[in-house]
């Protein structure tokens, strides 16, 4: 699972669904065990004890029985933070002026001595000749 966001605060619902295999008698439907686990920044554990009514053969007492089992869930929860846009850059930016940048992609930057640190990769090449690139 993932999910954007703090992990704080936030809740896992697992639902099992449980079945009986009873090779003398039968394969019946027990019912579907139901928790709601908190989760938190990190890694580690949560379990809870989870129980749900049982009514095979006709769903009458004294047909009727609770199950339960105890439900634990293993996680690592962290949240993604994208890094911040590259600055003084000229990717995406030939030709003009980056923002909050305090160099130039500009054609006659070279002769101005403010061209960002990657103008020739990012604008000149393969033509140098024809973007103001030749010094």
């Amino acid at each position: 699972m993932s999910a954007g966001g703090t992990c704080n605060s936030t809740y896992l619902v697992v639902q099992e669904f449980v079945q009986e295999h009873d090779p003398w008698c039968c394969d019946d439907p027990m019912g579907t065990l139901s928790v709601s686990l908190p989760l938190q920044d990190g890694y580690g554990s949560v379990s809870s004890p989870a129980s749900a009514q049982n009514c095979n053969g006709g769903g009458l007492y004294p047909n009727c029985g609770t199950f339960g089992a105890t439900i634990r869930v293993a996680y690592n929860c962290s949240t993604y933070v994208p890094p911040p846009p590259e600055t003084n850059t000229c990717r995406g930016y030939c030709y003009g002026v980056p923002p909050d940048s305090t160099c130039s992609c500009e054609v006659g930057c070279y002769s101005r001595g403010d061209c960002c640190y990657d103008y020739q990769e990012q604008c000149c090449d393969p033509y140098p000749q024809w973007n103001g690139c030749l010094q």
